[in-house]
């Protein structure tokens, strides 16, 4: 008797131990990571030494998961478990997501939690991480420090358009005064495209509105800023200067200038996307740019610098509000955004093999780097911590001290008259959903230039009519009212 005893006690001792030892173990977070086209190849490679480091200093590991544009919303909509994910305007809803609950509210949380990540950003920037639900300010996710204001350029080929054919880039030109420079290359080469594009059509060429819902595509207008219209919430469809890109989209997929199945190819690396591209960016993103099409770039700005909350949120990392990790998830966000020698790992990998340090500060990618890890870092955490690339190319120098001057620049940028504003499009949820729905429908050929205008406008604005836009507009212009009122 006394031995079964001995043994009960003994086994006893060891389940405990086993659930002591367990406890020890590093939690693992999935994070959904957003990805042009796939994983990097050595993504398993780059993270196993990533989470060497995390589960000694902060007791996690993660498991990346790449996800394209056209995946993300499914995967939302499945209720497939997260941690964390990438959010913005323009991927994974930030807005929407947030107010259908699926973001868990860190307001509190992070500043008693982790109290260096919330001291590390402006407060601006944490503002564009708020959203308000019935009536109470809630913040959804942490922004990643980095260009906050919207500028858009054209990419513009050196070696092609300055070497070879003697062209002069400006640092900043109109939206439309790329036009000799596609006239150009359309001569020499009649049966090639200048631009190469994608369903989404040339980066970032509608950011020229302050989205208050993209999905339901309301806003008001950067160009309306002083007047009385500055704050009027608007269909794009009805606004002037959407009117007037969307037929200059059309008249050069008219011309010619645009690859014929633009508006059915679902993704392009920078490498495929021709001479002339555009992108979101800033001061010092030609380098950054030249080195993700291996060629060198010049840029030229033809829009912006402009304030929005729509440009706050250009990078956000949430957290599922179904996460079983709540605490350890914004511990790692902490940890990412603060921790220099993790930030470099985790956006260019693993030093000696995907890249070398200089002796300026700057690094520079190995082939082994470009061709096996080049994860879209401005997605994973602070931008502005990791150690600025190389470039590779004399007539593109990298400035190690680029992001002072690229937020100096911003001294000039436009606010828009809803800066700080969020809409809360429950009370109209409904018509949100089918305004998006018919979004889709017509988005892609419209942003490649593919439809006409003329044709299609009446059409779109006819249908949403129906889906209930203007109830849309009309309780974003309450709302909207109410704010710029307090």
């Amino acid at each position: 008797m006394k031995k079964l005893v001995s043994l009960l006690i003994a086994l006893w001792m060891l389940g405990s131990l086993a659930v002591f030892a367990s406890a020890d173990e590093p939690v693992e977070l999935t994070w959904w990571m957003f990805t042009a086209t796939d994983a990097p190849l050595d993504q398993a490679m780059v993270q196993e030494e990533l989470n060497k480091i995390t589960a000694d200093a902060i007791g996690v590991t993660i498991n990346c998961v790449y996800i394209p544009t056209d995946q993300i919303a499914l995967k939302m909509a499945s209720g497939e478990y997260f941690d964390l994910t990438f959010t913005c305007g323009w991927y994974n809803d930030f807005a929407m997501n947030a107010l259908d609950g699926r973001f868990y509210d860190i307001e509190g949380l992070v500043q008693e939690l982790t109290p260096t990540l919330w001291e590390s950003m402006p407060e601006m920037l944490w503002q564009g991480s708020y959203v308000k639900v019935d009536g109470e300010e809630k913040l959804f996710a942490v922004p990643v420090m980095k260009d906050y204001a919207i500028e858009v350029f054209w990419i513009i080929d050196i070696d092609y358009f300055v070497t070879e054919k003697g062209m002069e880039i400006p640092a900043t030109m109109g939206f439309t005064d790329i036009e000799p420079y596609l006239e150009a290359f359309k001569e020499d080469y009649p049966d090639e495209y200048p631009f190469i594009w994608s369903i989404s059509g040339p980066t970032s060429w509608s950011n020229f509105v302050d989205w208050l819902l993209e999905e339901a595509m309301i806003a008001v207008s950067y160009q309306a800023v002083g007047t009385e219209d500055a704050s009027k919430v608007q269909l794009c469809f009805e606004m002037p200067e959407f009117i007037e890109r969307v037929e200059q989209l059309h008249k050069w997929y008219e011309m010619g200038y645009v690859n014929p199945d633009a508006a059915i190819t679902q993704s392009l690396a920078r490498t495929a996307q021709g001479v002339i591209q555009s992108g979101q960016g800033f001061y010092g993103a030609d380098s950054i740019w030249s080195n993700a099409r291996q060629k060198a770039s010049a840029i030229s700005r033809f829009d912006g610098p402009a304030l929005s909350t729509y440009s706050l949120r250009g990078s956000l990392t949430a957290i599922n509000a179904a996460s079983n990790h709540i605490e350890e998830a914004l511990k790692l966000i902490e940890y990412v955004n603060t921790n220099k020698e993790y930030r470099n790992m985790m956006r260019y990998g693993i030093e000696g093999l995907h890249y070398e340090f200089n002796e300026d500060g700057t690094i520079t990618k190995t082939q082994a780097g470009m061709d096996g890890y080049s994860p879209v870092a401005y997605t994973q955490g602070s931008y502005s911590l990791s150690a600025v690339e190389a470039s590779p190319f004399p007539s593109v120098p990298a400035d190690p001290n680029m992001w002072q001057v690229v937020w100096a620049g911003y001294e000039d940028a436009v606010s828009s008259a809803a800066l700080g504003f969020s809409f809360d499009y429950t009370p109209v949820q409904t018509e949100v959903y089918a305004c998006s729905a018919i979004k889709e429908m017509y988005w892609a050929e419209l942003a490649t230039g593919t439809s006409d205008p003329a044709e299609v406008f009446p059409q779109i604005i006819a249908e949403l009519e129906v889906a209930g836009i203007r109830d849309i507009i009309d309780e974003a212009q309450r709302q909207l009212d109410a704010f710029l009122a307090e």
